[in-house]
């Protein structure tokens, strides 16, 4: 009919791959649930390991389907993660041998425990989502998670070692291997771990580990069964099967009912294992995404993450379920099956709900070395990962502190384990962060100059005696690790016989973010110690939380002349150079421009020659000399006063570019060029000039070649003596 559409036809090899995808997933999931809820429900809380099981599944059902509906990436898969079960496990088991309530209210006390704890999960990482921190914690240092994860791989393997050998803590572990009936059970469950574990690097196809639970499964079977003939109850009472009934074992579900058997205080009192677990989660989830993002060459928000998986680990919760978020090894499943759409997390979500018929028959015929080996596997995978590849990935001294997490972690507990891991972050970024150069430049006073031009006698002054000024300029945040340094360099400088006693210190704070109050400490250190040396300390640039900082400790600016503050570098280094200028034995302010032409030229009759050409001009404070985009050659050189050279700012505010005092050439570019002028030259105070003209220098360029010769000279003189500057300056800031 016309104007109808036809559904698209069902593509076969996408709905195999479907089937294939979500059966193999849910095998999975099914197996390590039983092992992971045999280690949670044991002791006290055993008969409620068919709930456990059934919290299990619907947890797992909740975050494939949850994933599939919200998550940003098609084909992402959502499963109960296992970083964070040891520590609930242990804080369940712990908290139901203290209780002396009957089954029922330890069941319900222990479930309200991993309830609570997922909805702690779930609200760190709603919460971390919502202010869009979540990049916060990847400045956690590696090795430091590493540790974390390793920490949990220990825990997870001496859990599974409980289940087998029913003992709880490593000493009784080692005292049951003498029990020949428990170490039969311990060395098939350690094989197979051990097998699952080599496996898994050799074989990577995703019926492998379904299969080796198949396998061993019908291994212990025909052995007991049809080789030596034990019956079921047989089979029990040596401890190879689950000791319940398998009618006891049944899956169930949390009702309401269970509420008013919890014992709130009891569940309170494992708020520190739920911290900690929903912190592991927060760097699981991180870790993952950026896994993902690299694998699968997509870009993920990572706060977009934490909040959709926060929401979904407080449904989860809500009815008891465990913590959860997505995975890499599910999602990469999916994608080397070939499923890449949401539908992958649907038939994940379908195929766990189809095996609830058969879940109750199979965790009564679960072998207790399975469940135990399972676990085992779970934690030696975190320790190879985490421990033991990540050697090859961290320098040494930065995987030092992986086992020694670990240590802390199997001797003293996990919340022990955190605490140091913490410390270890905080000295590693204070060790690591000092080891940045605080010191971004540093040169002298013959080195670096002022923006102010002055005559060749000031200037060859300021070269012989400039290293008795010290620049230098900071960056960074400056706190205990680093501004000790500052002192450190101040007086390697101030032990240097061979040059110049240290009149001036310049301290440039543009570049720096702040200081606390130990750099503070250290700058009154520092304060003490150019006093004592007859050394003026001036600051630059100092941020008005700096200054603050400072007037808090009695170190104030401006106080006297050997401490002060200056807007910029550039004004303290020309308060500097004409301290030092006032120090000349001969006044080059007084020199005559012959007098300057001659200490910078040599004697020559030419110099007259060329004066004679120029002609005398005043120019009033406050007048210009020149204009901005003026067509004009002519040539100025400074006889008496300064004159400002300044452009426009973007405000439109006036910006100053140099200053030229006696002894200074205006206009050589403009001469040379033949461009319009590219900034004005203002009178500062009233300036007294030679120009020489283009028309004067024409006449001298027919008449006299041999002055224009010795003008060019004195130009290139000037150009030179500012380049040899530049090339020191450079020099200064390689070494």
């Amino acid at each position: 009919m016309a104007g109808t559409t036809r559904p698209a036809p069902a593509n076969p090899a996408k709905t195999l791959s479907l089937l294939t995808f979500g059966t193999v997933s849910a095998i999975n999931t099914l197996g390590f649930g039983f092992a992971i809820m045999a280690l949670m429900f044991s002791g006290p809380t055993e008969s409620g390991y068919g709930l456990g099981v059934g919290v299990f599944i619907l947890s797992n059902v909740l975050y494939a389907a949850y994933t599939a509906w919200r998550d940003r990436l098609p084909g992402a898969i959502g499963i109960v993660q296992e970083a964070g079960i040891p520590l609930i496990a242990g804080a369940m088991t712990a908290t139901a041998a203290q209780m002396t309530a009957p089954p029922e209210a330890r069941v319900a006390t222990v479930l309200a425990i991993l309830g609570m704890s997922t909805v702690v999960t779930g609200a760190l990482l709603l919460v971390v989502g919502r202010l869009r921190l979540g990049g916060l914690v990847r400045f956690v240092p590696y090795p430091v998670i590493a540790g974390f994860l390793a920490g949990a791989g220990w825990l997870m393997l001496t859990g599974g070692l409980s289940l087998v050998l029913g003992a709880k803590t490593p000493l009784a572990m080692v005292q049951q291997l003498g029990d020949s009936q428990i170490l039969a059970r311990a060395v098939p469950a350690l094989a197979f771990a051990i097998g699952l574990s080599v496996g898994v690097r050799r074989l990577t196809h995703p019926f492998f580990i379904p299969g080796a639970l198949l396998l061993a499964a019908g291994c212990f079977y025909g052995v007991t069964v049809l080789g030596l003939g034990l019956t079921d109850a047989e089979i029990r009472a040596a401890g190879w099967l689950p000791a319940a009934a398998p009618a006891g074992r049944a899956i169930t579900f949390p009702t309401p009912a269970l509420l008013p058997l919890v014992e709130w205080g009891a569940v309170w009192q494992a708020a520190p294992a739920m911290v900690s677990a929903a912190v592991l989660a927060l760097i699981g989830l991180l870790l993952n995404t950026s896994g993902l993002e690299l694998a699968l060459g997509v870009d993920l928000d990572p706060d977009e993450a934490l909040r959709s998986n926060g929401i979904a680990n407080l449904v989860a919760g809500a009815f008891g379920g465990m913590a959860g978020f997505v995975a890499v090894g599910g999602t990469m499943l999916a994608e080397r099956i070939g499923v890449r759409t949401r539908a992958a997390g649907y038939a994940r979500a379908v195929a766990l709900l189809a095996l609830l018929a058969v879940a109750g028959t199979l965790v009564a015929a679960m072998p207790v070395f399975l469940t135990g080996g399972l676990v085992m596997f779970l934690g030696i995978e975190l320790l190879l990962t985490w421990a033991v590849a990540s050697r090859r990935r961290l320098p040494t001294l930065e995987w030092a502190i992986v086992p020694v997490i670990l240590l802390v972690i199997s001797t003293v507990g996990f919340l022990a384990g955190l605490g140091a891991g913490l410390l270890v972050a905080v000295g590693m970024f204070a060790f690591t962060y000092s080891r940045l150069p605080v010191v971004r430049f540093s040169a002298s006073g013959r080195d670096l100059r002022s923006t102010v031009d002055r005559s060749p006698a000031a200037t060859a002054h300021l070269a012989a005696h400039g290293d008795a000024l010290e620049v230098i300029h900071l960056q960074g945040f400056l706190f205990f690790g680093t501004a000790e340094r500052i002192l450190e360099k101040v007086r390697e400088r101030l032990a240097q016989e061979a040059l110049p006693r240290l009149r001036f210190l310049l301290l440039d704070f543009r570049h720096v973010s702040g200081v606390d109050s130990a750099a503070t400490a250290v700058f009154l250190k520092l304060r003490k110690l150019t006093t004592a040396r007859g050394v003026s300390l001036y600051c630059t640039e100092v941020p008005a939380p700096v200054v603050a900082q400072f007037t808090r400790s009695e170190l104030r600016f401006d106080v006297d002349d050997t401490l002060r503050r200056f807007p910029d570098v550039n004004a303290a280094l020309e308060h500097c150079e004409t301290m030092l200028l006032a120090d000349c034995k001969d006044d080059v302010s007084d020199f005559s421009v012959h007098q300057q032409l001659v200490q910078q030229l040599g004697p020559s009759p030419w110099i007259e020659v060329l004066l004679a050409a120029m002609e005398q001009r005043t120019v009033p404070a406050g007048h210009y000399l020149i204009r901005a985009g003026e067509i004009s050659r002519d040539l100025y050189l400074v006889v008496r006063g300064s004159l400002t050279v300044q452009v426009a700012g973007v405000d439109g505010t006036p910006l100053r570019l140099r200053t030229m005092t006696a002894g200074a050439i205006v206009g050589e570019i403009a001469l040379y060029t033949r461009q319009a002028r590219g900034a004005d030259v203002l009178a500062v105070d009233e300036a007294v000039v030679l120009c020489l003209s283009e028309a004067a220098l024409a006449r001298l360029e027919t008449q006299a070649r041999e002055a224009v010769g010795l003008l060019h000279r004195l130009i290139a003189t000037n150009l030179s003596d500012k380049l040899s500057v530049a090339n020191r300056l450079l020099q200064r800031a390689r070494s």
